[in-house]
């Protein structure tokens, strides 16, 4: 293994363990989202009984980060391409797809939730 090949390796470790540290800490906020939900629902079935208005709950997608994370990916996957390192180029590809689904994904909710 050159020296390029191994500081590409171990960029590409620190970038799975940095998305596998997000995806935690993403967990740990959902975690709290949904026992803020639930919250909030018993405070809405409080509320009707007593005769209050009930509180609205929204979720909230991004499609920001997905969106500059997916330009990453494609820059990543130039700069490969221009190095001759096809596999890495294919591997940045299918991050930047998977980016741009979730993207997807937000822009359709926020659609729906325009209309």
């Amino acid at each position: 293994m050159t020296g390029y090949e191994s500081k590409r390796a171990a960029a590409r470790d620190k970038l799975v363990d940095d998305r596998r540290a997000y995806y935690e800490k993403f967990d740990d906020l959902y975690a709290v989202y949904l026992n803020g939900v639930y919250d909030g629902k018993k405070a809405a079935a409080r509320n009707k009984i007593n005769g209050t208005k009930p509180m609205k709950i929204e979720v909230i997608k991004d499609y920001a980060l997905p969106c500059m994370n997916a330009e990453h990916a494609l820059k990543e996957a130039h700069q490969c391409m221009l190095s001759n390192h096809y596999d890495d180029a294919i591997y940045e590809c299918t991050v930047a797809l998977t980016y741009i689904a979730n993207m997807i994904e937000a822009i359709k909710h926020m659609k729906e939730q325009d209309k």
